[in-house]
Parts: C-alpha cells; sequence; structure tokens
C-alpha cells in the first residue's frame, strides 16, 4: 500500500489549493511577456502570431479567454476543425506550453513554489486539465 496522499484542486478560488490551479494569477514571465496566468499562455499560444494572441495575453481573466475565442480558428486547425493525422503532435505541443508555463509561474513566485515543496510527495490531481498535476 502506497503511503501517498492525494490534493485534488481545480478552483482557483479555493483557499488552500486555489494556487495550483491554471487559471490562478500568479503571473510570469516568459518569452519576454508577461502572463497573468497559465491559461492566458497556453490558449495565447494556439493563436501565435495572430493579432488575437496579443487580445489574449491581455485578457481580464482567465474565464474572458473563451470568449474571445469562440468562434475563431486557431493556428492548429484547419477549415475550423483540427487536422486528426497532427491531434497527437498538437497533444505534444500543449503539453510543452503547460509545462513551460506552469514551471514558469512556480519557479517565478516563490511564496507559492514554497507552498507546492510542502505538498511532499502527494499525488496531485488538477480535475479541470489532465496535464497539469504531472507536471506539478
Amino acid at each position: 500500500m502506497s503511503s501517498r496522499f492525494k490534493i485534488e484542486f481545480g478552483d482557483h478560488r479555493h483557499r488552500r489549493t486555489g494556487y495550483l490551479s491554471n487559471a490562478s494569477r500568479y503571473s510570469f514571465i516568459l518569452e519576454n511577456k508577461e502572463w497573468p496566468s497559465v491559461e492566458h499562455y497556453v490558449c495565447a499560444q494556439s493563436f501565435k502570431g495572430d493579432p488575437l494572441e496579443e487580445d489574449l495575453r491581455c485578457s481580464p481573466s482567465p474565464w474572458h479567454l473563451h470568449f474571445l475565442v469562440r468562434g475563431k480558428r486557431s493556428s492548429c486547425e484547419k477549415d475550423g476543425r483540427i487536422v486528426k493525422k497532427y491531434s497527437k503532435h498538437i497533444s505534444q505541443e500543449k503539453h510543452l506550453w503547460y509545462q513551460k508555463s506552469i514551471t514558469n509561474k512556480f519557479f517565478q513566485n516563490q511564496r507559492i513554489m514554497g507552498r507546492l515543496l510542502n505538498t511532499g510527495n502527494a499525488i496531485l490531481i488538477d480535475v479541470t486539465c489532465s496535464y497539469t498535476g504531472p507536471i506539478l
């Protein structure tokens, strides 16, 4: 039997675990730009090089991002639908976006890095995004 305990999180407003959420407002610098949250960065990467990328970066909240991208095609779509033969590549690329942004979020914010380290060997499970827990 494993003695590791699980910490489930997802709501950025939760008093104890909200800092772990990709929507939590702990800004970081990546690619010479300040990003308000991991969600801002990851969403904007789907529109890299498009004017929408900057609008997404400056969005007032992670939830506003979804309104900005509604009906827009990302750089990983063709004719409004994801090209199936590239879906594995897109998944790998998205994982890298999460990994870079989550890593920078914690390394650049020492207070939450300390809280993360205090979780010890707990299994971290993000109920909103399957990429986050393994990265943390």
